[in-house]
């Protein structure tokens, strides 16, 4: 297949880590604090010359994968069928379809290439967010493609392809990060989006799409937060990993068995939660290591009244005593659902590699991923 080099469009997009707020943000009222960091994915879309119109090859050497994809209507050609990269194309036929410009992907053929960086694939199961990486950078390819601008439908367009190929509707944080870097983010609760499940996506009108991201749910501004320069996310490999989905239904369990109960340890969580943002702002560094200590004890005791290690207690003994020996160690926490993906340290130095230095010069056994914060 030819392509013309000159016809490109890309784009790239970063993973995550939930700092702060894991659990809290399956609930409208709160929010949680997730970190956008370095390890990207990159899609790009390139222009075939061919005679052949409606086709897309998809090609990654990283995942050793190809197929080939009819876009209107939206059905595989040949090769294994991804969920998030399918979902993701399926999904892109559809809004194009209904913004009146799906004969821009019905007229020509394309190739789309994507590359990832190793660190999401290299260090085991980490929770860094490579599948909402994937789906956001071929999503938002094919909007610059298609020269839909709105940021509001981008936002659906991306949640929706998301929740498809998991087939569930999760707290979408990963894929804000992934669109819009590191911020304070509420899960986005949305009757459409549940509606538009189905094996089939039903047919709406283009008037029901802008209304939908009318919503306050999706015109709410992103409440950006970045650490400060000189505080540096150090990620650590936890263990065999965690299934997530797993912990989840087991917290909604617990959680159900005693609302009320429930509900108290929530509010417990956020208003740890609250103050520590509030002490990153302030960059008060003696605070929050206190801090950091009440939020591992919260989560130990929760582990073991939920029944599941959200911290693990080899895990918790280890980060007790790498922030008590190490001063410069300002927070240190499991991030996200918690579990065996990852542990996390913030350090205060000058560079990342000076942090990274400081931490391994007093514990040479920590396996640091490489995945710092971005930018």
């Amino acid at each position: 297949m030819e392509m013309n080099k000159e016809q490109n469009f890309e784009s790239k997009c970063h993973g995550k880590v939930l700092l702060l707020g894991g659990y809290l943000i399956l609930f409208k009222k709160y929010y949680g604090w997730v970190i956008s960091s370095s390890p990207s994915i990159k899609a790009t879309i390139i222009m075939s010359e061919s005679a052949s119109h409606n086709k897309i090859t998809v090609v990654s050497n990283q995942f050793s994968y190809e197929a080939q994809f009819e876009m209107i209507p939206f059905s595989k050609v040949s090769g294994e069928w991804n969920p998030f990269i399918a979902e993701s194309l399926n999904v892109v036929s559809f809004i194009a379809s209904i913004m009146n410009c799906g004969y821009l992907l019905s007229s020509k053929s394309f190739l789309l290439e994507i590359n990832a960086d190793p660190e999401f694939y290299t260090s085991g199961k980490t929770g860094l967010g490579s599948s909402s990486a994937l789906i956001c950078s071929i999503i938002s390819a094919f909007f610059n493609y298609l020269q839909i601008s709105d940021e509001r439908i981008l936002h659906f367009t991306c949640q929706l392809a998301n929740s498809r190929a998991q087939k569930k509707i999760g707290s979408g944080f990963d894929i804000a990060a992934a669109l819009f870097g590191s911020q304070l983010y509420s899960i986005k609760e949305s009757d459409l989006l549940k509606s538009l499940l189905n094996e089939t996506i039903n047919d709406i009108t283009v008037q029901e799409l802008q209304e939908e991201i009318s919503n306050t749910v999706w015109s709410t501004p992103v409440r950006r937060m970045e650490l400060p320069s000189h505080y540096h996310l150090i990620l650590c490999q936890g263990g065999e990993g965690t299934d997530t989905r797993s912990f989840v239904r087991s917290f909604h369990s617990w959680y159900e068995s005693d609302i009320e109960n429930g509900k108290q340890k929530m509010e417990e969580l956020f208003c740890i939660v609250q103050q520590s943002v509030k002490l990153f702002i302030d960059q008060n560094r003696a605070e929050l290591r206190k801090l950091s200590r009440e939020l591992r004890d919260f989560w130990l005791r929760t582990s073991e009244a939920i029944g599941v290690e959200i911290m693990p207690s080899n895990i918790y003994s280890l980060l007790n005593e790498v922030t008590d020996t190490c001063e410069d160690v300002v927070f240190s926490c499991v991030p996200g659902a918690g579990g065996y993906d990852a542990f996390y340290f913030i350090v205060e130095k000058p560079t990342y590699e000076e942090a990274t230095e400081y931490l391994s010069s007093h514990f040479p056994n920590l396996l640091i991923i490489p995945a710092q914060k971005y930018p």
